[in-house]
């Protein structure tokens, strides 16, 4: 139940970078809630999960999803993922986009601030925000605020880290059927490794594909093999609340940018009992195998 993708980029010069876990749902579902199949778009790195489900009698009591996120700081002025809360999270049901309460909570040396950063008006959400969570400290003269900041030649940035939960509400329902919506953008690992090596292989493998494969798309693709490749490994949750893993179907739109011309994509997927999905440039409703993730390992050519 796993994706390889492969993308011809111009531009090669990347650096390594951590991913961020992408974000589950939990909850107690209702029992009349039957969740039938799940349908996961991968568009770059934008994920949609549609969730089919039966109701039963035609009575739906209202329920809550949440979404805790993991505790963070500030990742620095040139991060690429400073939001690792997934502010762009969405939900929705029958097309209703539903909003979520949000909670966050600050800690600094083993103490909760939130409300002292709130009363020195200071968002504690500004470790998400790269380069503009820097202050000019000389605008600062309070030693309760300044101890919450790094300086370093007038410049600050945030010492203090976070945590951020949201909660969904679905209301009641009284209809046969309900699609349930979940959308995000997904942060993930990145790191160079040469394709002669033992490392490369075993991503290779743990995502169900193999190196033979993998010559075989790279040669009809651009004529020859290359020494390294830029890996991407994104892993999506499938599970919404406590539902028991069902039917999965992967589709990966060809989506070209500006910077590939003419684009060459491959992907290779695990399907029911370890089969091999090849989608030539792209994955159209493949049913993989059933789980409660669906890792993918992405790979760019130079």
């Amino acid at each position: 139940m796993t994706a390889l993708l492969l993308t011809h980029m111009s531009s090669w010069a990347w650096d390594e970078e951590r991913g961020v876990p992408s974000p589950k749902l939990t909850g107690n579902l209702p029992s009349a809630l039957n969740i039938e199949r799940v349908d996961v778009t991968l568009a770059g790195h934008h994920v949609t999960l549609r969730y089919d489900a039966r109701i039963q009698n035609r009575a739906l009591r209202q329920f809550t999803l949440s979404k805790y996120g993991h505790v963070f700081g500030w990742q620095g002025v040139a991060a690429d993922y400073p939001d690792q809360h997934y502010p762009e999270m969405s939900l929705m049901a029958d097309g209703q986009l539903l909003r979520p309460k949000h909670k966050v909570t600050a800690f600094m040396d083993g103490e909760e601030i939130t409300a002292a950063l709130m009363r020195a008006g200071i968002d504690p959400l500004r470790v998400a925000k790269g380069e503009d969570a820097l202050i000019d400290i000389n605008q600062h003269t309070s030693k309760s605020v300044r101890r919450l900041f790094s300086s370093t030649q007038g410049l600050a940035f945030p010492l203090w880290q976070v945590s951020s939960h949201q909660t969904w509400r679905l209301p009641v329902m009284h209809q046969n059927r309900v699609m349930i919506e979940v959308a995000y953008t997904a942060r993930p690992a990145k790191f160079e490794v040469d394709t002669n090596s033992q490392q490369f292989e075993s991503l290779v493998l743990k995502h169900c594909g193999n190196l033979q494969q993998f010559r075989e798309v790279t040669r009809s693709r651009q004529g020859s093999l290359p020494t390294s490749v830029v890996v991407r490994i994104i892993d999506i949750p499938l599970s919404l609340g406590n539902m028991p893993p069902v039917d999965t179907f992967l589709t990966i739109p060809h989506t070209p940018t500006s910077a590939e011309s003419p684009a060459r994509t491959v992907s290779f997927t695990c399907g029911p009992e370890e089969t091999v999905l090849i989608g030539t440039p792209s994955v159209l409703h493949e049913k993989t195998a059933t789980g409660t993730s669906l890792p993918v390992l992405e790979l760019t050519l130079p």
